[in-house]
């Protein structure tokens, strides 16, 4: 997340308010979550560890994010 605040244009809060998952991506490996308020670090991602692993990218040369088993 540090490297989108960088930006300063990111709109936290208004991600954190539409509820909305969002999906983190860290090289290959994908996990769904929320953007919530931490009053000691500010805005971090809060993730659904039960999504790991629940989608990959196909092709490798072309990444499109699909569910694992399809």
């Amino acid at each position: 997340m540090v490297d989108l605040v960088v930006l300063e244009t990111t709109p936290f809060a208004e991600i954190a308010r539409s509820s909305e998952r969002i999906l983190f991506v860290d090289r290959g490996e994908f996990v769904e979550g929320w953007i919530v308020e931490d009053k000691e670090r500010g805005w971090v991602g809060e993730v659904d560890w039960d999504t790991l692993d629940t989608l990959r990218a196909y092709p490798a040369n072309r990444p499109v994010v699909t569910p694992a088993g399809g």
